[in-house]
């Protein structure tokens, strides 16, 4: 605020800035290309919105935050978090190259007003972010917006007067390849982090599903599957490769780091919140007499316990079965066990 009143007092008699607010124009551009390019190539890469994880799927939907709601209803359908990558991307685009600048600024308000108005009513914390990438794209549409109006009108228009930072042919083409290149190495780039993402993405574990506790033995002592027993367990996800969760019979979730040996005969387990730990939470002996049971006996905090498991059938959820539909004989957002598109009772309780 003190340098803008100095250099208002000092430079009073000049009347306009016609070529500084052309350089700010550019500057906000490629900023905002940027921005809406890295946005994009981690929405084209399926990665910032996974599919929901098997704990996803046993969570109650009322336990979960209207961003986790947000995340599962894009993450479910990659295609359509493909679509908005590349809506982004085309956003980036266009505004790098000088000719489609306008067309990437009004496509970028459309997009950015979406995305902020997700995070409002979500409660995603990027809210400022997300108001200055629309607020950027708006101060881009200004200096356009009678000629915009014009067309949408029907009426022919003029060349563009906005301001511009350039005074000769040669400096708008030299600027306009500048930016051309920025736009390759940006597009180059955000494609091999995208691929090198999906392949290093944590793999699925070699024990990958939803385990139900048949049994639970402690100290010698079977205990009953009693809905308030925070000891029993009463499920046991595997989903990536280094993490578990072990669902205890009052619906507690309890992540944990998994180290499983190559033979997939050893199990380790240690606390997630305490990646410090020397001391393992769970030392178990894995024994798989099937493909859809499973033996876990070992130590669990320090008391000897023998686990028996049966595999949960993941093609049962309504979720992962109910593909497209040209045609549906009822609406599928209120789905009833028993007819032709939803499951049949799968027995599964959730709370």
């Amino acid at each position: 605020m003190t340098v803008t009143l100095v250099w208002s007092i000092l430079d009073r008699r000049r009347v306009e800035y016609r070529r500084a607010a052309g350089w700010l124009l550019v500057f906000v551009r490629v900023c905002l290309a940027v921005t809406m390019l890295s946005y994009g190539f981690v929405k084209a890469f399926p990665l910032q919105m996974p599919s929901p994880s098997l704990t996803r799927l046993l969570e109650p939907f009322g336990d979960l935050t209207p961003m986790s709601v947000l995340w599962s209803q894009v993450g479910i359908s990659p295609v359509y978090e493909i679509l908005l990558g590349i809506a982004e991307i085309l956003c980036g685009v266009l505004l790098l190259v000088p000719r489609t600048a306008v067309a990437g600024a009004l496509l970028t308000v459309v997009s950015a007003a979406q995305v902020w108005i997700l995070n409002m009513t979500y409660d995603v914390p990027v809210k400022i972010l997300s108001f200055h990438i629309l607020l950027m794209a708006l101060v881009l549409v200004a200096p356009e917006a009678r000629r915009i109006v014009t067309v949408l009108l029907g009426n022919a228009v003029g060349p563009s007067t906005a301001p511009q930072p350039f005074r000769t042919t040669r400096q708008r083409r030299a600027m306009a390849g500048i930016q051309v290149g920025l736009l390759i190495w940006l597009m180059v780039a955000g494609a091999v982090t995208g691929v090198l993402s999906l392949q290093q993405r944590e793999s699925r574990s070699e024990l990958y599903g939803i385990w139900e506790v048949a049994s639970f033995t402690r100290d010698g002592q079977l205990l009953p599957a009693l809905l308030d027993d925070e000891i029993r367990w009463r499920r046991v996800i595997f989903d990536r490769r280094a993490t578990a969760d072990v669902q205890s019979m009052n619906d507690r979730f309890l992540p944990m780091r998994a180290e499983i040996s190559p033979n997939a005969h050893q199990l380790l387990r240690r606390p997630r919140n305490d990646p410090d730990s020397t001391a393992p939470w769970a030392n178990l002996t894995v024994d798989r007499p099937t493909p859809n049971q499973l033996r876990l006996t070992g130590d669990v905090d320090g008391h000897p316990v023998t686990v028996e498991l049966t595999r949960y059938d993941l093609a049962r959820f309504t979720l992962r079965q109910s593909g497209f539909h040209w045609i549906s004989e009822f609406p599928n957002n209120s789905c009833v066990s028993g007819r032709p598109a939803c499951p049949a009772p799968s027995g599964l309780s959730v709370r």
